[in-house]
């Protein structure tokens, strides 16, 4: 499989949250990222989903378009979508988890 998959984690969480997950993956190219304000990284000043864009954006760029697979829950979920929209080319598919 040449996709990419990309976990992005929800709210109060931080990318620890899909490490089960990933390690049962086994060997599959994998981006588990954290958002800005969760795991230690930048404060989230931003009253839209434009920090989470821009870090999934970041960890998105140099990767072929139409090979990423974004998995993300809660507000990884609506991050996702979002990205999506501005990128359309970039992502093969969305799996989405308590997107609301």
């Amino acid at each position: 499989m040449d996709d990419t998959i990309l976990f992005v984690h929800g709210w109060a969480t931080d990318k620890e949250v899909w490490a089960g997950t990933i390690d049962s993956l086994g060997g599959e190219r994998v981006i588990n990222l954290n958002l800005p304000a969760h795991g230690g990284k930048l404060k989230w000043n931003e009253p839209t989903l434009k920090p989470a864009t821009d870090e999934i954006a970041l960890h998105a760029s140099g990767i072929a378009d139409g090979s990423i697979v974004g998995v993300g829950w809660s507000l990884g979920a609506q991050a996702l979508l979002s990205m999506a929209a501005i990128d359309k080319k970039k992502f093969k598919a969305l799996v989405l988890v308590g997107a609301t």
